[in-house]
């Protein structure tokens, strides 16, 4: 079993955009096109995309460990026979 840094964990990277979204919505950054309807689009398309895309990977796609302390703790499950060594 090995661990991932953060950042190349598809669940926080997707996340992060998320949160990027979010921040820009919420600062209210506007550009040239001030079409209030489209920006509003924009960041309905996010808000729906993003947690799709971290419920897909979440099921179809193996997801290491993050620390070791999430390691340790798996290995622990698994010796106990709680878990199977495939995943949870």
């Amino acid at each position: 079993m090995n661990t991932i840094p953060w950042y190349r964990s598809q669940i926080i990277q997707q996340q992060l955009v998320a949160l990027i979204a979010a921040v820009i919505g919420l600062l209210g950054i506007a550009t040239d096109i001030d079409i209030a309807a489209t920006v509003a689009a924009v960041f309905a398309a996010i808000a729906v995309l993003v947690p799709v895309v971290t419920i897909f990977t979440r099921i179809f796609k193996p997801s290491p460990n993050l620390t070791l302390a999430a390691e340790l703790k798996e290995k622990e499950l698994i010796a106990k026979g709680k878990i199977k060594k495939e995943g949870l």
